[in-house]
């Protein structure tokens, strides 16, 4: 039914219930079987909201899944709205211009996400408080973020940012992020072969950057959330269709017409790519944080909402496909801290459920209870 509602949320209704109610129907077939209908109602005191609790409650039953997390509105949720849900109904402009779901980013079976591959979700709902009560595992604090790229700006924009994240991570690797853009500028105005564009930057990592390969590798990833060198290659050689194939082919012989113009495709399926994966986020750094079964989680850098700040948290939900970012919000009266749902993240050697192996866990994810709001 989620999903469903997920798929048809651009659609309008005279009623904003009838978002949900008008496709009950075609989940009720499958969903009757297992006790997990929508109620319907339109009496006068039932609000969007009330539909919206219940269409989330069915999702917790069945199929006990809190994708509904990588949708939420986040942080800066309207007020008395909750930080963890979508808010569909009356935020399209949020769904258009905000970063699209890592989800909708998988490319199977090259590229998936699965941060939490064996555990199942501990989720609550307390609706007096419009709380939701989850299990989850501390992984780390903020400690650096970047600026926000923003793919909506002109394409020669691009590059500045990307430079400045790179720079985030060492200095000396805003001027490799240059280089890089410069030779692809070169190649896309024909200047340099793609033969020549490649070796000469194989030849410039390999004089002034050997030490830090593994570094360069990694952020390369980041920026295209390839998860894996499998999902890498899929992006620096598209193979998707014979036509590409045999364009692609070209590249190892002679440099004509048609290598440049399949060099291009390379080059534009890259650079699609990255302001896919980055638009509306920022490049961040955290620190080791706590300590999972008693062994540190080391240092690392990913992608994160616009929102996000320094001194936000990451968190692993179990059943959880990324991490998430957290924020203390407020502290109830029963001294509990609450926080605030600010959105999903991209942590490269964290996304296919390396925290749940036995280096660090046993394969069992221990969290603790938090409330969000």
């Amino acid at each position: 039914m989620y999903e469903l509602v997920r798929k048809f949320r651009m659609f309008g209704a005279t009623d904003d219930r009838d978002k949900v109610y008008a496709l009950a129907g075609i989940a009720e077939t499958v969903e009757n079987a297992v006790g997990a209908t929508v109620r319907i109602s339109y009496a006068p005191n039932t609000e969007i909201l009330d539909v919206f609790w219940d269409l989330i409650d069915t999702e917790l039953r069945h199929p006990k899944s809190i994708i509904f997390l990588n949708h939420a509105c986040g942080i800066t949720k309207p007020h008395d709205f909750p930080s963890w849900m979508p808010l569909w109904y009356e935020a399209d402009s949020y769904a258009k211009s905000g970063p699209r779901p890592f989800e909708e980013l998988q490319i199977s079976p090259q590229i998936t996400y699965q941060a939490s591959k064996h555990s199942q979700p501990s989720a609550n709902m307390h609706k007096p408080t419009k709380s939701l009560q989850i299990t989850a595992t501390f992984l780390s604090n903020i400690y650096q973020i970047g600026e926000v790229f923003n793919r909506d700006l002109p394409e020669a924009d691009h590059a500045a940012p990307l430079q400045r994240w790179a720079g985030m991570l060492d200095p000396s690797l805003a001027g490799l992020q240059y280089f890089h853009h410069t030779m692809l500028l070169l190649r896309r105005a024909q200047r340099v072969f793609a033969e020549e564009a490649e070796k000469g930057f194989r030849d410039f990592v390999q004089k002034k950057y050997l030490d830090k390969e593994q570094l360069i590798d990694k952020f390369f990833a980041t920026l295209l959330a390839s998860t894996s060198d499998e999902g890498t290659k899929y992006f620096t050689n598209p193979i998707a269709d014979a036509k590409t194939a045999a364009k692609l082919r070209l590249l190892a012989g002679r440099q004509t017409e048609g290598t440049r113009h399949a060099s291009d495709e390379v080059v534009h399926h890259v650079q699609n790519r990255i302001a896919d994966v980055c638009h509306g986020r920022r490049l961040f750094r955290c620190g080791t944080g706590v300590h999972v079964n008693g062994k540190g989680v080391d240092a690392n850098f990913g992608l994160c909402p616009s929102d996000t700040e320094v001194g936000d948290l990451v968190v692993l939900f179990p059943g959880a496909k990324t991490m998430h970012v957290i924020r203390m919000v407020e502290r109830d009266e029963g001294g509990r801290d609450v926080f605030g749902l600010v959105g999903e993240v991209y942590v490269h050697d964290w996304m296919r459920g390396q925290l749940e192996g036995d280096d660090l866990t046993g394969g069992h994810l221990k969290g603790m209870e938090l409330w969000l709001r």
